[in-house]
């Protein structure tokens, strides 16, 4: 569990406010270390629809999305 609390310790500080996936064991592994955290886990439909949002939320702001 140490390398997916790295991640989101490492989204935290680049500013990512969302983390977009497909639902499944590892994205549940995520949400669930992100539902304390900062970082607000979303479910997407698919690959492409997790990094279109991911894209679109860095474009609109000046944060990673």
């Amino acid at each position: 569990m140490r390398g997916v609390k790295a991640v989101i310790e490492t989204l935290k500080a680049h500013g990512a406010e969302y983390l977009f996936g497909v639902p499944g064991s590892t994205f549940v592994l995520f949400a669930e270390f992100a539902g304390g955290d900062d970082v607000k886990a979303i479910p997407t439909r698919g690959e492409r629809a997790a990094a279109c949002n991911g894209g679109t939320e860095s474009r609109n702001g000046v944060r990673l999305g």
